[in-house]
């Protein structure tokens, strides 16, 4: 396979590897240096639970040589991108994320990559997209990914907390996350006194600020426990997990507030059932539709 030829011009960070497309078909191309990697993943038989869990896009080995190994993954029909997320969604694509770290950490791996952008929504769920975002875990070694993922998940949910989910559209000129700074100065002042604000924003903006200009290698040799960094996922997942919009929109309450009769809610949800099955839909997207009750409603096989 000729995979150069056709590599996706989004791919182009990660020297693990890279995406290319076959026609219409989406592929993954794994470079030698992450053979070791993927080799002791495969050993460990890391992704199978993944892939039944629906929690990683499964895949299927279809090419390897000394010069590459050829994924097949799953096709993914429609790409959704974090800033165009509800709240909702936002928050299930970071308990996700953080899922998929401590399943890492139980079997001596660690997630190098927490973007966003790795995660998107499929048949209605989040699933991680980015097979090459693993590494071996060093023993007492910080998460290497821990500042991504509070640029990317934690400070553009708790700005949605306290600013309104359109403060995740911040995302869309900010691919890289929003910088830590700029979150910790949006924030109100009594976030301060919040332990877990206070350490993962307000504090890592004092600390980036103070040593902006002293990054040297020696700054990487902080040492942490597989239990303190377990305990700080649990911390960073209580508080996401129990974050809610402080700011609710029109759509909040929408159909306890329309004058629709029982018998009209029912019977258009009677119709919308029939005319679906009429045109043989197999797959539904949902553009518009107030708070999704109507969506909600439709039968799970499709």
């Amino acid at each position: 396979m000729k995979s150069k030829a056709h590599r996706h011009q989004a791919s182009f960070r990660d020297p693990s590897g890279y995406i290319v497309r076959d026609g219409s078909v989406v592929k993954r191309v794994i470079n030698p240096i992450y053979f070791p990697v993927y080799d002791a993943l495969c050993k460990a038989d890391f992704f199978s639970p993944l892939f039944k869990a629906k929690m990683l896009i499964p895949h299927v080995e279809q090419e390897r040589s000394a010069e590459a190994i050829v994924l097949m993954p799953d096709q993914i029909d429609l790409m959704t991108y974090p800033y165009e997320w509800s709240f909702e969604q936002y928050k299930q694509a970071a308990l996700l994320t953080l899922k998929l770290q401590n399943f890492a950490l139980d079997r001596d791996f660690s997630l190098k990559d927490a973007s966003a952008y790795n995660v998107t929504f499929h048949r209605g769920k989040p699933v991680f997209i980015d097979t090459l975002s693993f590494d071996f875990y060093q023993k007492d070694s910080p998460w290497r990914a821990y500042k991504q993922f509070i640029t990317h998940f934690f400070g553009p949910l708790v700005l949605a907390h306290f600013h309104g989910a359109e403060a995740l559209k911040m995302m869309q000129t900010h691919i890289d996350g929003i910088p830590v700074a700029l979150v910790a100065s949006m924030l109100p002042k009594r976030t301060k006194l919040s332990p877990t604000l206070y350490t993962n924003i307000h504090l890592m903006a004092k600390m980036e600020a103070k040593h902006k200009d002293e990054y040297t290698p020696k700054s990487r040799s902080i040492k942490l426990s597989k239990q303190s960094l377990r305990n700080l996922l649990r911390s960073l997942y209580n508080y996401i997990d129990q974050l809610e919009l402080m700011q609710q929109t029109e759509w909040g309450d929408y159909y306890n507030k329309t004058n629709y009769q029982p018998e009209s809610f029912i019977f258009k949800k009677e119709q919308i059932q029939k005319w679906i099955a009429g045109n043989g839909a197999r797959k539904i997207l949902d553009l518009g539709g107030n708070d999704g009750t109507f969506a909600r409603a439709i039968d799970s096989d499709i």
